[in-house]
């Protein structure tokens, strides 16, 4: 994630400021050309204290919530999940590492080829419902979305905060339109100005003006919310993501989804057991962003941890069946070869058309790192083979290649005369 110090992170405050601004134009016209010139005070005082206890408690809880959703920083992968580039490439090949398995993650999600889901940037296995955000440059844990407004990626972090955030600034909005819209209807009914208490026809023409468009900005921003804050709503209900919602994720064959088949237990993961605490900005989530409730299909509660040693399990009790027909597929595949060889081809194609340009993509790199691991090793052998030294050529052992056979051979009898 960007540092709060550079300037990327600075530059994606641009839309922070842009929503602070319309506040404080808001606080503004309600305090300053409202309660300061429009109302009467002193012959409406109950009614200018509930404006102002209304308004301001509500402005205080938005940015109270819409603060911590900002700063809340994504919570980094554990470090159990890393992987070297060997496991990488083997899962990459749909081979589970034991050294992976042994470790028991919590991984019951698939890719939509079956395989292991794995971050090549992150180098990790991606714990259930982890993304990786590229803004971020991260991977983080039960990612909704990345949200320009609040300058930071939605996710297990700061989830609560964003949807408390929803919630207030909606009501604020929903408030704020019906505290204006009497004083709209009054000037759009009369032209004179004898009934308020203006200093002087400078202010008359500012409230004339700022009153109704400051109200119709309001209403514009409220029809942009509220289908915002009811789609979360939906996705709190459903324990859901917005990645999620907009794509199936694959999950083992006894989880169909995450869903714990109650609109109130799934509130309670994101927003905690105290109804209380529903509407407060502080955290009451009850997951810790890897491990989750599931249920199966026949209605048992249970969690995904060592979902990935579970199936590497279930695999390797079959792998004696895998291994006694392997060498009949084989010999089958080798007699059949030459006649099925151009449907062998058309099904191969299929199966390239039907995968994801992500999976193409993964396998690819775990090629280049196979190529890379296979260099590295050979000049590591190379290294460590000994140069084996020239043979010594004595001088007086050489002949000259004038030498006919003849006086070779004499030369070689003559000791034994």
């Amino acid at each position: 994630m960007p540092t709060r110090c550079s300037l990327r992170w600075w530059a994606g405050m641009i839309p922070v400021t842009i929503v602070h601004i319309l506040l404080a134009w808001t606080m503004y016209v309600f305090d300053v050309l409202v309660l300061g010139h429009t109302l009467d005070i002193h012959n409406h005082k109950f009614q200018a204290v509930i404006y102002i206890v209304v308004y301001h408690s509500l402005v205080v809880m938005l940015l109270a919530s819409y603060w911590r959703a900002i700063l809340a920083t994504p919570r980094k992968v554990p470090r159990e999940f890393a992987i070297t580039d060997e496991e990488y490439c083997s899962l990459v090949d749909g081979n589970v590492p034991e050294s992976v398995a042994r470790r028991k993650l919590p991984v019951l999600s698939r890719s939509s080829t079956g395989k292991v889901n794995v971050c090549r940037t992150c180098m990790i296995v991606k714990p259930d419902r982890t993304h990786h955000c590229s803004i971020c440059r991260q991977c983080v844990l039960k990612m909704d979305h990345h949200c320009p407004w609040v300058n930071n990626c939605v996710g297990h972090h700061n989830y609560k905060y964003f949807c408390t955030f929803l919630f207030y600034a909606l009501t604020f909005l929903v408030a704020f339109i019906c505290l204006m819209v009497p004083f709209v209807v009054q000037y759009l009914r009369s032209n004179h100005h004898s009934k308020r208490n203006y200093p002087s026809q400078r202010e008359t023409q500012e409230i004339d003006l700022m009153i109704p468009l400051c109200t119709l900005i309001a209403g514009i921003f409220l029809f942009a919310v509220m289908p915002l804050a009811c789609m979360h709503a939906q996705l709190l209900s459903s324990n859901e993501t917005t990645l999620e919602s907009m794509r199936t994720a694959t999950i083992s064959a006894d989880v169909k989804n995450w869903s714990l088949r109650s609109s109130w237990k799934n509130a309670s993961v994101v927003c905690g057991h105290r109804v209380l605490c529903w509407l407060c900005p502080r955290k009451t989530w009850t997951d810790n962003g890897v491990e989750y409730e599931v249920v199966l299909h026949d209605g048992q509660h249970t969690s995904n941890h060592g979902g990935l040693a579970t199936v590497v399990s279930c695999n390797s009790g079959d792998a004696e069946t895998t291994r006694e027909s392997a060498s009949e597929c084989d010999h089958a595949s080798a007699d059949n070869r030459d006649g099925d060889g151009g449907r062998s081809s058309n099904v191969n194609s299929g199966r390239v058309g039907n995968d994801s340009a992500a999976e193409i993509a993964d396998g690819v790199h775990a090629q280049v790192h196979k190529a890379q691991l296979k260099m590295k090793n050979a000049i590591d052998l190379a290294a460590r083979v000994p140069v084996a030294d020239p043979p010594l050529v004595r001088e007086d052992a050489c002949l000259s290649d004038d030498l006919n056979t003849d006086d070779s051979v004499t030369a070689k009898l003559l000791p034994d005369q």
